[in-house]
């Protein structure tokens, strides 16, 4: 019989996290915060000679697209009365990383707000050829963890003053937080009142897409293309281009 520990490390409130979002960017970088912070954590525990994962896959080319896929959780067999432990390591892995995420945003020393990330673990120990029933233990003690909330209730108040700033207007759980310095000279941010957790998904790794108005309006932009060749359409353009051009203040826009 080979004795093993099996862990279930999650991370709760992944979908609201997601969620939470405005713009198709923000959704996007939320997903790929989760999985790099779930398929670090996991690199962390494979790299671990007594630990093997079952879930997520490693590797680069599952690192790469671990968003599509958003695991939420990490699923591992590790040396008996090991399992305590490397859970928790896997734990500081990623609330470590996540405050490394905000403080490259923020560049000045903030600290996440309680709430997120919210991690939670089990440990099972058993015959690891009996697998089916590590799981179903893990589970039952899971589905029983997920029912105590530890978490820490901060003063709703900033710094030693009873001033209060705006609740965030994207995740009103939590209150805004000053501008970090990198939204500073981007006029598309000037008026966002948002906490600490929506600023990282607005300024951390920004991949370009597609704005959500841009994605919403393509199928009327197509038929609108598909047509230009009317006069009445081609009219209707031209007005535009020009409305735009005076709103602007630029005359030389590309038609």
């Amino acid at each position: 019989m080979s004795e093993r520990d099996l862990i279930i490390v999650t991370l709760a409130g992944v979908q609201r996290f997601i969620t939470a979002s405005r713009t198709t960017t923000d959704l996007t970088t939320a997903s790929r915060i989760v999985a790099e912070l779930i398929q670090g954590a996991a690199a962390r525990l494979q790299n671990n000679v007594d630990a093997t994962v079952v879930f997520p896959g490693h590797g680069p080319e599952s690192h790469r697209d671990a968003h599509l896929g958003l695991p939420n959780r990490i699923v591992a067999l590790v040396s008996k009365d090991r399992g305590p432990d490397q859970a928790r390591c896997a734990k500081e892995y990623i609330v470590d990383g996540w405050t490394r995420m905000v403080r490259e945003v923020f560049e000045d020393g903030t600290s996440p707000q309680p709430g997120w990330p919210v991690v939670q673990w089990v440990s099972v120990s058993g015959d690891a050829a009996d697998y089916q029933r590590l799981w179903a233990n893990a589970h039952l003690l899971l589905a029983d963890r997920k029912n105590v909330r530890d978490f820490t209730q901060p003063a709703d108040t900033v710094g030693d003053h009873e001033d209060k700033t705006e609740l965030c207007t994207v995740s009103p759980q939590w209150r805004s937080v000053t501008r970090p310095r990198k939204a500073e000279h981007k006029d598309h941010l000037l008026h966002e009142t948002l906490s600490v957790a929506n600023w990282v998904k607005r300024l951390y790794l920004h991949t370009g897409r597609p704005s959500t108005n841009g994605i919403a309006s393509a199928p009327f932009r197509k038929r609108v293309l598909q047509r230009r060749h009317e006069k009445a359409v081609d009219n209707q353009i031209r007005d535009l281009h020009d409305a735009v051009g005076d709103l602007i203040g630029k005359t030389d826009l590309p038609r």
